[in-house]
């Protein structure tokens, strides 16, 4: 993947897509019970943590409210046949 494409596929995975993570994790003989949070956007991890400042915390806001998900997800797509068909073609990536 070029540079450009994780521009639009970062600002995608930190607002729009949540994930679980880990909370405990015990062994119960040769098995592990794991116990994970609810799941939340790297988005609303910063916007619910303490110690980031209400400035920062502004700004973020201000770039999600304008974002579009379906558009970045969009692009995401154009971008990946656009560096298949390059691959394809036996074209350098750049």
């Amino acid at each position: 993947m070029g540079a450009w494409q994780y521009d639009v596929l970062d600002v995608y995975l930190n607002h729009f897509v949540a994930s679980r993570k880990l909370l405990e994790k015990t062994r119960d003989g040769a098995k592990y019970k794991k116990k994970y949070d609810k799941g939340q956007t790297p988005y609303q991890r910063v916007l619910a943590h303490t110690d980031i400042p209400d400035d920062v915390k502004a700004a973020l806001k201000q770039e999600h409210k304008s974002l579009n998900p379906l558009l970045l997800k969009r692009e995401i797509d154009r971008l990946t046949v656009k560096i298949f068909k390059k691959q394809k073609e036996g074209e350098r990536l750049g």
